[in-house]
């Protein structure tokens, strides 16, 4: 596995699923036996990974290792690279700031998660409480409490104060962040994408 910028290298070995990540073309480092999954972070200077006992852990270039949190069973860094967002197995939520040592809990009873994105200003959101492909929209609030923002929601984008979404009725909607009510862009939408700040479906 190699990082976005190929500064940092990981992999595991056959023999005990052994972790070794290799920072900036140094000596691998034996980080850790028994992975079950692991990522490396976008600027190639954090390791995240679980072992058999679903414990998360994170190793730095300039810190070493962390343990952050256990029972997971899944984690996904934000596109920024500055929060990580973990799923427990008793379908808990946490956020973590990755320049702090707490997790913040976000959400209960939600098994399975998605669409984790953070825009320039911080404002962060995600899929959760998902009834087959559909999942509920949510935002974080400055008090880091979940608000939700859509329900019936299959994708989302953030564009700039905006999210823009597909529900299950194929119906393409746009909604500023701090009003009550959707407008329609589309129907009969199976799918979109946003590039240079123009909306393609």
């Amino acid at each position: 596995l190699l990082s976005f910028d190929e500064s940092t290298l990981a992999y595991l070995t056959e023999e005990n699923n052994q972790l070794y990540v290799i920072f900036d073309e140094s000596k691998p480092q034996k980080i850790r036996s028994d992975i079950v999954q692991y990522r490396l972070s976008i600027d190639g200077k954090r390791l995240f990974y679980t072992n058999e006992n679903m414990d998360l852990y994170v190793f730095a270039k300039d810190s070493g290792e962390e343990k952050i949190a256990s029972k997971v069973v899944n984690f996904q860094e934000s596109e920024g690279g500055t929060r990580l967002l973990i799923s427990t197995d008793d379908g808990e939520l946490y956020i973590r700031d990755l320049e702090k040592t707490e997790n913040v809990h976000l959400h209960a009873d939600s098994h399975d998660y998605g669409g984790f994105q953070v825009d320039d200003s911080g404002h962060y959101s995600y899929l959760a409480d998902y009834q087959g492909d559909i999942g509920e929209l949510y935002s974080l609030s400055s008090e880091n409490e979940p608000v939700r923002v859509a329900s019936d929601v299959l994708d989302y984008e953030m564009k700039e104060d905006s999210y823009i979404y597909l529900n299950g009725n194929q119906q393409l909607l746009m909604k500023q962040m701090e009003d009550q009510k959707s407008d329609l862009i589309a129907e009969g939408v199976v799918d979109f994408f946003i590039l240079n700040d123009d909306i393609y479906y």
